[in-house]
């Protein structure tokens, strides 16, 4: 069905054609009210007579309209005239991600592929802390902006939230522009869809996202999606049974914790892939500086960038979550982890339980702070570094001087500063790992830190809440922090044991 010649809709003049697709043309036009210069999206006639394309067209309107935000395409106006059914959205100088992928000579270097990336995660954090999952992030979907002010020299603009899945509107109920889901529809780009999306696109969350991000940046790298065939249902099939091949093999260059990284985001199931924020942290490091390692640390601890390479620890991992459950609820205050000389306590902290805390939603229960220290030679100035970092995005942002000065003022000190600066919806957690190095110190600073810990664990208001690491061969010395020692008969006590032959599998 042809669209008779047009030269306005609305108060828009058309200028001329930027594009075509399946849903419409866009058009460069103006309005002529103001002067605005915009991108205008008509809706072709053939799907205005499609209720359920009219509703996705009106959806990517109200998501738009609902996010207000410069890594998204902003929308200026929406509406139906007769038989059409147009969006005026801003109008963007540049190219998409894919006219750019069709430029580069080959795959893209590492810098410029994890730099790309990380802003899509960026603004994605955001799109989903408004409930919003987009569930078409392709490189047809971001468009890169010419900015020289930018490392990248681009910024980039994400766009086409048609099929995104939205939150309820306020009354409770589906707005009359939400796309009706069902349980059988297929929708988005098979290529770069979840297996769970494959399945079903109604339930979906945040994380279908994730490994569609896994997917793109998988193609950055290697020049090729991680399916290839010319048989759309064998891309489909693979999505939903097959493993990914290994990047690192494609790509030898690639750091091997980052390729462990993206192959945690291509997990098959959802709830073992990286939240959003993760891969945005992970991505903005800069791995062009990466030394290799062996992915075996052998004597040292995993880290928390190894969470992705951390096998075996699944049980111990969530009964520890589980008992900073009961310290989120108040009913502890204290979890220490406690087992021989390396067991593995720091590696289970660091790469098993940390990352996991930081991904668990809290819609209700307050949200974790995290500061992690390693007490060290200067315990005192260690621990004010930890709380000034911590803290540096609530503010008032002190000096670690400063900080330091504060605590040193008396046992009430390090009560007094965490209730002050940790926001209403959350709980500061202070992880000590190893505990035993406290032991270490001289009778002074072990009295100065006993006293302030015990001092803000003792009190029912105080948001703080422990997590410590010791070494069992060490517990006779808690009689060095004599007020700590009368607290861990209440504390969540976890003995760590070797790995079985399972775990070690």
């Amino acid at each position: 069905m042809e669209r008779p010649s047009l030269t306005h809709v609305g108060p828009y003049r058309l200028l001329h054609l930027l594009g075509s697709g399946g849903m419409g043309d866009v058009f460069a036009a103006v309005d002529e009210q103001i002067g605005r210069r915009v991108a205008l999206k008509l809706l072709s006639p053939t799907a205005t007579g499609d209720p359920q394309l009219v509703a996705r067209f009106l959806q990517e309107a109200r998501a738009l309209a609902q996010l207000e935000h410069p890594g998204v395409v902003r929308v200026f106006h929406c509406d139906r005239l007769g038989d059409m059914a147009f969006l005026a959205m801003e109008h963007l100088q540049g190219l998409s991600l894919r006219e750019w992928i069709q430029r580069q000579p080959g795959p893209v270097p590492l810098q410029t592929a994890a730099a790309i990336c990380a802003q899509i995660a960026a603004v994605m954090v955001d799109v989903h802390a408004r409930g919003i999952v987009h569930r078409d992030l392709k490189p047809e979907n971001v468009f890169l902006c010419p900015d020289e002010a930018t490392a990248l020299g681009y910024r980039l603009k994400l766009l086409d939230f048609g099929i995104a899945k939205l939150p309820p509107a306020a009354d409770g109920v589906l707005a009359t522009t939400q796309v009706h889901t069902h349980e059988s529809s297929f929708i988005g780009t098979y290529a770069y869809m979840a297996p769970e999306q494959l399945r079903s696109a109604s339930t979906v969350d945040a994380r279908a996202d994730v490994y569609a991000l896994g997917v793109l940046l998988f193609e950055l790298l290697a020049g090729r999606t991680p399916f290839v065939s010319e048989d759309p249902v064998d891309i489909i099939s693979a999505h939903l049974r097959d493993e990914p091949p290994p990047l690192k093999q494609l790509v030898p260059s690639l750091p091997g914790t980052l390729s462990a990284f993206i192959a945690s985001m291509l997990a098959k199931e959802p709830g073992e892939r990286p939240a959003m924020a993760r891969c945005r942290d992970m991505l903005g490091a800069p791995w062009e500086k990466a030394q290799e390692a062996c992915p075996v640390p052998g004597l040292a601890s995993f880290t928390e960038a190894q969470a992705e390479l951390f096998f075996g620890r699944k049980v111990e991992t969530q009964a520890l979550l589980a008992l900073l459950e009961e310290a989120r609820a108040g009913r502890k205050h204290w979890v220490q982890l406690e087992g021989p000389s390396g067991v593995g306590k720091s590696s289970l902290l660091q790469a098993g339980l940390l990352p996991r805390l930081r991904e668990l939603p809290s819609p209700e229960a307050p949200r974790w702070m995290i500061a992690t220290l390693r007490p060290s030679y200067e315990p005192l100035r260690n621990l004010a570094r930890a709380l000034v970092s911590v803290y540096a995005s609530t503010g008032p942002n002190e000096t670690v001087e400063e900080t330091e000065r504060v605590l040193s003022e008396g046992p009430d000190a390090l009560h007094a500063f965490v209730t002050s600066h940790t926001p209403k919806d959350c709980l500061l957690l202070l992880v000590i790992d190893p505990m035993e190095e406290l032991f270490t110190l001289g009778t002074a600073e072990c009295q100065r830190l006993d006293s302030l810990l015990s001092t803000a664990l003792a009190s029912a208001e105080c948001p703080l809440r422990l997590l410590t690491s010791l070494r069992s061969d060490f517990l006779h010395r808690m009689e060095h922090l004599p007020s700590l020692a009368r607290q861990l008969h209440g504390a969540a006590r976890y003995p760590l044991l070797p790995m079985e032959e399972e775990a070690l599998a």
